[in-house]
Formats: C-alpha cells, sequence, structure tokens
C-alpha cells in the first residue's frame, strides 16, 4: 500500500470515528426523585425518551413496551402516571416471581424528548440497602420500539435503569412522634383523672 492511499485510509477511519461521536444516542431511561430515600418514604422514578437520532421524521410520534423490575423487599410498588397527551396500547400489567416483581406497560404518542411517565415507590428496605429498579424492552424480538412518523420504523434505544439508597428516617421525624405520643397519653391520664 503506497503512501497516499494509507493517508486516504486513515483520513477516512477519522472521519468515520468523529461522525460518530457527534451522534445523539436514542435512549429510554428511569431518573429517580432523589439518590437516597428514607426508610418509609415514598418517592417517584420518572421513565424518559430521548428519540432524536431515532429513524423517521422528526417530530415523530413514538410508542415502545417497557419491564420495569424490582426487589419487593426493598420496595413496594404505588403506582404509574402516563404523561400527558399519551396512551396505552398495553394497560400496565404487574406480576411478582420471588422476590422480584415486574410492571409491564405499552405507549404511544410520545415525542422526540420528554418524559413517558412517572412511578410512585414506598422505599422499605433496611437502611443503607441499594434498590435497584431495572428496565428492559418489553418485546426484545422483534424490539418494541417505532417511530410511527411516517411509517412504522422500528429503533434499539439504549436502556438503562437506576437504583436508590435507602437511608433511616431522620430522627427529627422519631423524635417529633414520640413528643406527640407523650401528649397523647398524658392528655388520657387527666381526662382519666378527671
Amino acid at each position: 500500500m503506497n503512501v497516499r492511499a494509507l493517508a486516504a485510509t486513515l483520513l477516512l477511519i477519522t472521519a468515520g470515528s468523529a461522525a460518530q461521536a457527534g451522534t445523539i444516542e436514542t435512549t429510554v431511561g428511569l431518573t429517580p426523585s432523589a439518590g437516597t430515600v428514607a426508610q418509609n418514604s415514598l418517592f417517584t422514578v420518572v421513565l424518559q425518551l430521548d428519540a432524536t437520532s431515532a429513524p423517521g421524521a422528526h417530530p415523530g410520534l413514538f410508542s415502545g413496551e417497557v419491564v420495569v423490575n424490582f426487589d419487593i423487599t426493598k420496595l413496594t410498588y404505588n403506582s404509574f402516571t402516563l404523561a400527558g397527551g399519551l396512551s396505552y396500547y398495553l394497560s400496565p400489567q404487574v406480576a411478582t416471581n420471588g422476590n422480584t416483581q415486574t410492571v409491564h406497560f405499552g405507549f404511544d404518542n410520545a415525542p422526540d424528548v420528554g418524559t413517558v411517565g412517572t412511578f410512585s415507590f414506598t422505599a422499605i428496605g433496611n437502611p443503607g440497602s441499594v434498590a435497584a429498579i431495572g428496565l428492559a424492552d418489553g418485546d426484545p424480538v422483534p424490539g418494541s420500539f417505532i417511530n410511527t412518523v411516517p411509517t412504522d420504523q422500528r429503533f434499539y434505544p439504549t436502556i438503562t435503569g437506576t437504583q436508590v439508597t435507602i437511608v433511616p428516617a431522620p430522627a427529627g421525624l422519631w423524635l417529633l412522634g414520640t413528643a406527640v405520643g407523650a401528649l397523647v397519653i398524658r392528655r388520657r391520664l387527666r381526662h382519666a383523672a378527671a
């Protein structure tokens, strides 16, 4: 190979790498309201979609099917609320297998970028434990994510779950609860004596 051919090949490889580095990746992910949550407290986790680099027209309308999974010894699932303007093509289905619970649903009419919906959980695990919340494509073969504009075009986003660390409830809450309890007992004793 001569020097010119080698230089041309290296230039093409470099240009290709630069083009790949500049592309925006299509993602679906979970974002918790906080990285640490107090034991026995409610918290939310947002399901977000960024489909700006998905095939098809933009702005598009996107649909997908997801499965969220978590350990029921650490988290209690309360609800899922779909973002305004979106609809279900598969209503949320909850299933439990051992200590793992899953929430499986399909959504339609999502915009290129934004919130698909919000999960509500209660942290019930022991303080210091980490609660993982997994996320997967609800129909990995052939893949459930589609841009319906102008025609149904499948794409395979990078899918990421999340985790939260459970911490003890603030000492002030325990102290407040104890003080209120003492006042109630004192009031009852006073009424009983009178």
